[in-house]
């Protein structure tokens, strides 16, 4: 790999004030704001040098796209009690320093720092599937955990019919951005995300509307196999199961090893888990694979 003078003058702090991050969040369960707002200011005294030298005006405005949609993201996923306050900004922070070379692979539009969130979550989910493993295999009233286990399975599968129903009279809308599958397949991950509390929190006291919406899914679905469109249901079958799916996971992490659920204070005492450490990581693997890890994913199906 052959790294130009502009990939070096950000490389570096994003490995010093990665590892430094690392270190204070195990030691201290802490990542200070005096190394996030250093990073924010060598970034930007580092990006007005360059601009100030003629560099690619085009590659300015891009850089600056991919931040802001970057806090955004921080800030939902720490609205969400994905992660504290402290991993949102040096997730930013990352988002800010990482050359846009970096994403070439899976070049993502608007916001190639998508790339980071993947290599972030699918080892975090790994990890989750491990350690319930672990905890079960430990447990001693197994019957309970599985009981509870299928209890959640089932209103997975009972609120994963209400977003079916939605990409299935709205496909048509839909298919006019599969034009670029790339945008396409994040508007879609931002969708569900945004909108999982609301169509929850509506549905929870609504029983009968819930087991209509299910009843009426069923029936379409049967109506498109029947008119040999089977192939649209799949398609939506896998895309709403896929993100639902990743999304159900971290939750069930993040409420049994995170603690995010919990008041400033509990979380700062009980924390249990740095996902600073896995930002980091998330980093790296973007920076040496210029994309996700559903790149090799990809490769090898």
């Amino acid at each position: 790999m052959i790294l130009s003078f502009f990939d070096l003058i950000f490389l570096v702090p994003i490995i010093i004030i990665g590892i430094l991050c690392v270190f204070t969040d195990l030691k201290s369960k802490k990542i200070y704001n005096k190394v996030i707002l250093f990073g924010f200011l060598y970034g930007l005294t580092a990006f007005l040098f360059f601009i100030f030298n003629d560099y690619n005006e085009e590659y300015i405005i891009k850089a600056l796209i991919n931040f802001i949609i970057s806090i955004s993201v921080s800030y939902a996923l720490w609205f969400y009690n994905y992660w504290s306050a402290g991993d949102a900004k040096l997730f930013s922070l990352f988002c800010f320093l990482v050359p846009l070379s970096f994403y070439e692979k899976a070049n993502y539009p608007f916001f190639p720092s998508f790339n980071i969130l993947i290599n972030l979550f699918i080892p975090v989910i790994v990890l989750f599937l491990f350690l319930s493993l672990i905890g079960f295999l430990k447990e001693r009233n197994k019957k309970k955990v599985i009981k509870i286990l299928i209890n959640r399975i089932i209103g997975f599968f009972k609120f994963s019919f209400v977003y079916i129903f939605i990409f299935l009279l709205f496909y048509k809308i839909f298919q006019k951005f599969n034009s670029n599958i790339l945008i396409f397949n994040l508007l879609y991950v931002i969708f569900i995300f945004l909108t999982l509390r609301v169509v929850r929190n509506f549905l929870s006291n609504r029983f009968f509307l819930n087991y209509g919406i299910i009843f009426l899914t069923i029936g379409y679905s049967f109506f498109l196999i029947f008119s040999g469109q089977e192939e649209i249901l799949k398609n939506i079958f896998f895309k709403v199961y896929f993100v639902l799916g990743i999304i159900f996971l971290l939750r069930t992490f993040i409420d049994n090893y995170v603690n995010c659920g919990e008041d400033e204070s509990k979380k700062n005492e009980n924390k249990k888990f740095a996902l600073s450490i896995f930002i980091f990581l998330a980093v790296i693997i973007t920076i040496l694979l210029k994309g996700s890890l559903l790149i090799l994913v990809f490769k090898y199906i």
